[in-house]
């Protein structure tokens, strides 16, 4: 039976973890998006009047836009961290994971996308897309080279962003408040899981990205807490939908 091996605690709480979230919740809505439909626009993707993508323009505008995205999120969370409250880069604890939880992280992507295929027939049911293909379009690659950039995106910038970000900042702040107050530890993986679902602005994926961000919490707890080892698992998680695209 996996056992989790906690480090030393940060000195954020649920405060400072709902603070963030909701400051990245804003800057989506009211920024990066824009960002984000200007650089496709500009790149020659074309969308009718309900912002359904009628065109597909060039990646180069997805991959620009969620380079941003992601560097803000990283920029703010470590800045909210160390000069708000006050704490340091080690509390991260983003170091190279050994060979047993480099394994959990591996079995974490695997189980991932489990429960991200079981909890798509539920989302299906409460809330479909009504238009699944502009989403493939966006993440599908159309060559081996847009690919291989796709897969270096993911694995380099956007899993460690977003898991420095839902697990080294957010989970912990949950985690601590959780065993400051005696409450079991997993209501703040839960906690944690939803608020990462959120903050994708994605109704469509809301009850997946819940999964999938519960999958994460647990290879981050049960990995000691380590950010890069939940990130290996993001990424992977990642990959692996790139490549079903790809392929099929």
């Amino acid at each position: 039976m996996l056992e989790p091996s906690p480090k030393a605690p940060t000195q954020w709480n649920w405060k400072s973890a709902l603070i963030l979230s909701t400051l990245i919740i804003a800057i989506n809505f009211a920024f990066l998006s824009f960002i984000q439909l200007y650089l496709l626009i500009l790149t020659g993707w074309q969308f009718n009047e309900s912002g359904v993508i009628i065109a597909a323009g060039s990646l180069l505008g997805v991959w620009i836009g969620a380079i941003i995205s992601e560097l803000i999120i990283l920029g703010l969370t470590l800045y909210i961290a160390i000069y708000i409250f006050k704490g340091k880069l080690t509390y991260f604890n983003f170091k190279l994971p050994n060979l047993k939880n480099f394994l959990i992280a591996i079995g974490g992507a695997a189980a991932a996308w489990g429960a991200a295929f079981l909890s798509s027939f539920l989302q299906d049911w409460i809330l479909p897309d009504p238009h699944p293909e502009s989403y493939t379009l966006l993440f599908k690659a159309s060559n081996i080279y847009e690919l291989l950039v796709w897969i270096v995106l993911m694995m380099i910038i956007v899993a460690p962003c977003e898991e420095i970000f839902a697990r080294g900042f957010v989970q912990q702040g949950l985690q601590n408040s959780c065993k400051n107050s005696n409450k079991s530890i997993y209501i703040g993986i839960l906690a944690a899981s939803l608020l990462f679902a959120v903050t994708h602005l994605d109704p469509y994926r809301i009850i997946p990205l819940f999964c999938v961000g519960f999958v994460l919490g647990l290879v981050y707890y049960y990995t000691g807490n380590n950010t890069m080892a939940s990130a290996i698992t993001h990424g992977l998680y990642n990959v692996i939908g790139l490549l079903l695209f790809f392929f099929f």
